[in-house]
């Protein structure tokens, strides 16, 4: 076996130094990345059980120092987008680029691109919170995408796969504690309903002990990790971007500080104590202008960083709503937006 394996060396010198590489390349990365989750992992348990070493705030660098030492997590991750997008491009390229010059049935043309846009709807839901967020944000640019695709994305906004009710109660149950729940906030008898699922988190519909109803967020499993890993690629790409076009084109460099404001924003959605903050603060700016907008009430006790829980409303989506409806409500829209511009001086981008 000894003197096989020489005769291969030396037949193959350059395969051999490669595969030899290669696997002391993987092995090195499964070491670095153990030991960067060990001392997580021991850090939390002295700190009492803390979420992980990512910054609750948005911090680029940070982030980057945290995956800088999971190369196994971050390959990963690249190879299953490549492997979701890869096809999805192939595609693309055959029915549109190839074959769409010879196409001139227009309803043929139309199942062809709701069939495409089912496919994406399904990669970005795969592919998980960072990428149905996009998804969300084209499905309202009529000036880049077609009507079929634009509908069939809108779908991400509150038609997600949601996950099984037990781990959203373990999350819960977490957050909230058994105690609490059980004591004053919970109706023994009432049972949570699934109402919607989106890429953060999901929605039930439960009842106090006070006969009240409410909408109960729960937030998915992992999503800082999930959701800062790929803001970490996003951010490397853009480095990408801005190193080339710089050399290339003597470009100030903007993609960067692009996708921070994007990162920024997607950061704070993780932290539902922030956006019981943000609501708390609305509703008391707008109740002392008098204006025509109902902010929902917050519950502090059932409120924390993964949860977060507020006053039931009964509604229409306006998207479902009638003529005579979506008459009525163009002056109370108008009156919102203006009043968030012109006179409270903050603006809340997606009122329900």
């Amino acid at each position: 076996m000894q003197a096989l394996r020489q005769t291969v060396i030396s037949k193959r010198p350059v395969a051999s130094f490669l595969t030899a590489s290669l696997a002391g390349g993987i092995s090195y990365a499964f070491f670095i990345e153990q030991k960067a989750n060990t001392k997580v992992s021991s850090s939390s348990l002295s700190a009492g059980g803390g979420i992980t070493s990512i910054p609750r705030e948005y911090d680029r660098d940070a982030i980057a120092d945290y995956w800088k030492q999971r190369p196994i997590s971050v390959v990963s991750r690249i190879g299953m987008i490549g492997y979701e997008f890869i096809p999805l491009l192939s595609n693309y390229i055959i029915d549109f680029k190839i074959f769409n010059h010879k196409n001139n049935d227009l309803d043929r043309q139309q199942e062809t691109y709701i069939s495409h846009a089912a496919k994406l709807r399904q990669a970005l839901t795969n592919l998980g919170p960072a990428f149905i967020k996009f998804g969300q944000q084209i499905s309202i640019r009529p000036d880049l995408l077609p009507a079929p695709v634009l509908k069939e994305l809108q779908k991400l906004c509150d038609a997600v796969e949601p996950i099984p009710d037990h781990i959203a109660m373990q999350t819960l149950m977490q957050e909230i504690g058994q105690e609490t729940l059980d004591k004053c906030l919970l109706h023994p008898s009432s049972k949570m309903e699934l109402v919607a699922a989106a890429s953060l988190g999901q929605v039930y519909k439960a009842t106090l002990k006070s006969g009240q109803n409410v909408a109960l967020k729960i937030q998915r499993p992992d999503m800082i990790q999930k959701v800062s890993l790929d803001l970490f690629l996003l951010n490397q790409y853009g480095l990408l971007l801005d190193t080339i076009f710089e050399v290339l084109t003597n470009q100030i460099p903007f993609h960067v500080n692009f996708i921070d404001c994007f990162a920024r924003a997607s950061f704070e959605e993780l932290d539902y104590e922030k956006e019981a903050k943000n609501q708390l603060f609305f509703r008391k700016e707008f109740e002392k202008r008098k204006c025509q907008v109902h902010i929902p009430l917050v519950f502090d006790q059932l409120t924390t960083r993964r949860v977060i829980c507020s006053e039931w409303i009964d509604g229409v989506k306006l998207a479902d709503a009638g003529q005579d409806t979506i008459r009525r409500l163009i002056p109370v829209g108008v009156e919102l937006f203006m009043t968030q511009l012109l006179d409270i001086g903050a603006f809340h981008a997606d009122p329900q």
